[in-house]
């Protein structure tokens, strides 16, 4: 095996860890957004899906 061979094997076995590294982070990253709490609705206005009343 000639020396560039094995200059591209090992700069191809750092490219697929930077990638696997890459995914990685990616996955973390986006767990981190689907745990957090989702925040508390905000209450409607005053009147405006209030039933009214049978009997006026």
């Amino acid at each position: 095996m000639s020396r560039h061979q094995v200059g591209l094997l090992i700069g191809a076995g750092i490219c697929i860890l930077a990638l696997i590294s890459w995914v990685g982070e990616i996955d973390l990253g986006l767990g981190q957004l689907l745990d957090q709490p989702t925040p508390p609705a905000a209450p409607a206005p005053a009147g405006s899906n209030q039933p009214r009343p049978l009997h006026p």
